[in-house]
């Protein structure tokens, strides 16, 4: 894992009650998984778990990087938050390179093409899961969010994450929500797109790709056979981190088995810091082993623990 944070809704300061904890991150495969007869699809290079209250979304660095030059604002906003869950130096020297990535038109078609994909929500019925008029406000607090956000990242070179005051994002909501023709989304829109006419950009025509590209042949060598090591968990530890110690976390005759899938002989001892309500909550299936086993510190291959 080269980065993660906590993106969407709490990201953005329009969180409710009823909202999940999204997280985000970028992980790499073995580069030597590349080189085989099967190598592994970039369109399927996704890893997702999903709670109750804890969504969790990984791309593999290829894919992620894909689409974060293609300015697509679901992924470019997870190098500009203001804090992470977990770092590593190749992490930082990404986010260090987040302004490589854009590229005026592309900023416009991505950001602006997702606020019109919100408000196609608003007025198809068929298209929401659940309650319908919470689906409503929620798309309708985006539509005006990637506006907002595509906005000042197409005149400034700065993508806000956290807006400045939520109230008139939930006061749109709730106005949207009031009429089935989402009229109010529709004035928005036909602004905005008179803004970004009018405006006078700052990003260039193109990506500079040079550098990113430089970064991922050194990532691709950094990890040729994906050793990695394995931290201890603690209470504050990421849903990443948390899923994969709880591989290694399981009691009694489990422990024979993860041994042998990952050839490697487990030492096992019983902190009771394992007992942290964001462990149980992101990964309830190994809430029986979490009183009970640890693994220590050692080096593991990532193929050893998928």
């Amino acid at each position: 894992m080269l980065l993660e944070g906590v993106v969407g809704s709490t990201a953005y300061g329009l969180n409710t009650p009823l909202s999940d904890i999204d997280y985000a991150g970028i992980y790499v495969e073995p580069t030597a998984s590349f080189l085989g007869l099967h190598p592994p699809s970039r369109e399927h290079a996704t890893e997702t778990s999903t709670t109750f209250t804890v969504d969790c979304t990984y791309h593999e660095v290829g894919k992620a990087l894909s689409q974060m030059l293609k300015c697509n604002p679901t992924n470019m906003e997870l190098l500009w938050l203001e804090k992470y869950t977990h770092t590593t130096p190749f992490g930082e020297e990404l986010i260090s390179l987040r302004s490589d990535f854009l590229a005026a038109q592309r900023v416009r078609d991505a950001f602006f093409g997702y606020a019109t994909q919100q408000f196609g929500r608003l007025v198809d019925k068929g298209r929401f899961q659940g309650s319908l008029e919470t689906r409503r406000e929620k798309h309708a607090r985006h539509t005006m969010r990637l506006l907002w956000q595509g906005y000042e990242l197409y005149t400034t070179g700065h993508l806000p994450i956290r807006v400045p005051d939520p109230e008139p994002f939930f006061e749109f909501g709730r106005r949207v929500k009031a009429d089935p023709a989402a009229t109010a989304a529709r004035e928005l829109i036909a602004e905005y797109e008179a803004k970004f006419d009018e405006a006078r950009t700052v990003l260039p025509d193109a990506p500079n790709e040079t550098r990113i590209e430089d970064l991922l042949q050194r990532i691709r060598r950094a990890y040729l056979d994906g050793t990695m090591y394995l931290l201890e968990a603690t209470e504050d530890a990421s849903p990443y981190e948390r899923f994969f110690s709880g591989v290694y976390t399981t009691p009694g005759n489990a422990k024979a088995g993860a041994e042998q899938e990952s050839g490697c002989e487990l030492e096992w001892y019983r902190p009771e810091h394992l007992a942290s309500e964001g462990w149980l909550a992101a990964h309830s299936q190994f809430k029986d082993a979490m009183y009970q086993v640890d693994y220590t510190v050692r080096p593991v291959t990532l193929n050893q623990l998928v």
